[in-house]
């Protein structure tokens, strides 16, 4: 966001000071970091298309993967705002793409890159939104070696604290947090501490079915 905001203000060759500018137009500014986000989203779809082409020889695996972003029908609601939703489908397309090349090359066992990779996937998946956390699962089922599914978590939640620096910094905050949401029934760690509203989550999974109908 910084740097997109830089350049936008370089383009524009405004007399007034950058945070100025910024501050008179946030539209604006917001709009060209939207643009962005959407760039690089269908720079990534092409690149994964094209390499599960190359690995599986398939145009229908290569188009099944690209519609990842379409699966969820948050990404309609969102797609003209700037939000961390926007990018969610990056490290699922990061972690689908590295089963099939993985599947594609035959290979039986995970190298220590391999379990890098994996890591280094789910901690930036994390760090979009701890939503992100059953992203985990996947690769606890399909790595069989008891040390990589120790050292797959524990470096994913190393990653998460280097790519998300600021809650680094303030994990005693973000520990209360994490806390909260789990014993807490509102949003965002309020509501009455009941763990769960019932009637509530009932409602909610009802819209949800009805939202995701494919």
């Amino acid at each position: 966001v910084a740097l997109i905001f830089r350049i936008t203000y370089w383009f524009r060759g405004n007399a007034t000071g950058y945070a100025e500018d910024v501050l008179r137009n946030p539209d604006l500014y917001l709009s060209m970091v939207n643009l962005a986000i959407n760039f690089i989203l269908a720079i990534v779809l092409y690149a994964a298309g094209k390499y599960v082409f190359k690995k599986t020889g398939s145009v229908i695996y290569g188009m099944l993967v690209q519609t990842i972003p379409l699966l969820s029908v948050i990404l309609y609601e969102i797609i003209g705002r700037v939000s961390p939703e926007q990018i969610i489908p990056l490290p699922i397309i990061a972690l689908t793409v590295f089963l099939i090349g993985h599947l594609a090359g035959r290979k039986q066992k995970y190298s220590t890159s391999d379990v890098l990779i994996l890591s280094l996937i789910i901690g930036f998946g994390l760090s979009i939104k701890l939503t992100l956390i059953p992203l985990l699962i996947i690769p606890l089922i399909i790595v069989r070696d008891w040390k990589q599914k120790l050292y797959v978590t524990l470096l994913s939640f190393a990653f998460f604290l280097i790519i998300a620096f600021p809650v680094t910094l303030q994990i005693d905050r973000f520990w209360q947090w994490i806390k909260d949401l789990f014993l807490h029934s509102g949003q965002y760690g309020n509501g009455e501490k009941n763990i769960i509203d019932l009637p509530l989550f009932r409602e909610n999974f009802k819209q949800i079915i009805h939202l995701q109908v494919h």
